[in-house]
């Protein structure tokens, strides 16, 4: 790798399966930690995925928001495409649950990023269609990165073994990659809260989040409300997704803590560029109550 790519020097392999590599690297001519990504021959011939690879990643390097990993730079090399991008250091949100259960304002905190980062991408048009777990890294502050945008797809005679093996695709980019839209994303945000605050994986024929922690009916309704089958049935946006949870917990108490949850403030949801029309703002936090001054007696 160092020959194929001498701008960088890189130090380890993070992860690989047969289809792809991440390594840990520096960039020599910024002294920075970088991870890159190199696909395949088999992944990089196809045209077509070739394509929409490298489109995505000119938008993606253009985004900038504190829960989306950044897109440096992207290529091809002796036939295998790659990009580079940020590297986390900590793990993934994947390696966290491991069967646990967040409690309620952990779990709300951690979608909330989640929520705000997808959000900033779908007002430029990008859509990520295979959310899960293991491609959420969480930074030293355990807050939520999102990665693999638009470079996880199937792309092998529409083979979707790659996205349907797991528990938090939407069922119709299980049948059909191409048909992922943002409600797509809200089905597997969804999944993902159900498997925070309950500790077991979702599935179409779970049990009410309810059966298992004390967050309440409301919480029940939300969640099967962003993983209906029918996508229509589902929230419309991101924002709307948001302000729902927001609004079920922002008068809500955590049954295993003496503190009221509350929506914490994160990072802006930026806005598009002039002249484009914004599909998704900023959700509005609830204003904090003042308490009366006293008057000295």
């Amino acid at each position: 790798m160092n020959r194929l790519l001498p701008a960088f020097a890189f130090s380890r392999l993070l992860v690989s399966n047969e289809l792809s590599a991440v390594y840990q690297a520096r960039q020599r001519s910024l002294d920075r930690d970088v991870a890159i990504k190199i696909l395949s021959p088999q992944v990089s011939g196809d045209a077509r995925f070739r394509e929409s690879f490298q489109a995505t990643a000119r938008l993606m390097a253009k985004l900038n928001h504190p829960n989306l990993t950044g897109v440096y730079d992207s290529g091809l090399v002796e036939n295998m495409l790659y990009f580079v991008m940020e590297y986390i250091p900590g793990g993934s949100l994947e390696g966290s649950l491991r069967g646990q259960c967040f409690e309620l304002s952990q779990a709300v905190r951690l979608i909330e990023g989640v929520c705000k980062g997808l959000a900033n991408a779908h007002s430029h048009g990008i859509v990520h269609g295979n959310i899960k777990p293991s491609i959420i890294l969480l930074n030293q502050k355990s807050e939520p990165k999102i990665g693999n945008f638009g470079f996880s797809h199937p792309i092998l005679s529409g083979d979707s073994s790659t996205i349907s093996s797991h528990s938090c695709c939407a069922p119709e980019v299980a049948n059909h990659p191409d048909a992922a839209d943002a409600r797509s994303d809200i089905y597997s945000v969804g999944a993902i809260l159900y498997q925070l605050i309950t500790g077991n994986p979702h599935s179409p024929d779970a049990r009410p989040p309810s059966t298992y922690s004390k967050c309440g009916q409301s919480v029940d309704l939300l969640w099967k409300k962003a993983t209906h089958p029918d996508p229509a049935q589902r929230y419309p946006d991101m924002r709307s997704f948001y302000i729902a949870l927001a609004g079920v917990v922002q008068n809500q108490k955590d049954p295993r803590t003496s503190a009221p949850v509350s929506v914490i403030p994160g990072a802006r949801v930026v806005n598009p560029a002039p002249r484009s029309r914004p599909t998704i703002s900023r959700p509005v936090p609830p204003r904090p109550r003042v308490a009366p001054r006293k008057e000295s007696p």
